[in-house]
């Protein structure tokens, strides 16, 4: 998927690219700034669980690790005095 960056005067400045995996998660970005030809790339990492929802993200900007994301997911399970 691509996008672009413009300002109100409707001039580009930037050109963006995303890549996701199966699961539908960004893994990539590239970011390419058009006044100063510069290029930068991020990644990421995730790690799942054993419903294949991602708990852990390591987000990295050229190839150095920024942030990490980590979630708590709860899963329940219907007992015979929720179901309606």
């Amino acid at each position: 998927m691509k996008s672009l960056v413009c300002f109100s005067n409707k001039n580009k400045i930037e050109e963006n690219e995303y890549n996701f995996d199966d699961k539908g998660n960004e893994i990539e970005s590239i970011y390419h700034h058009l006044e100063s030809s510069s290029i930068k790339k991020s990644n990421s990492l995730y790690e799942y669980d054993e419903n294949d929802n991602w708990i852990k993200r390591i987000y990295y900007m050229d190839e150095i690790p920024k942030f990490i994301v980590k979630k708590n997911i709860k899963y329940y399970q219907p007992t015979l005095d929720t179901i309606p």
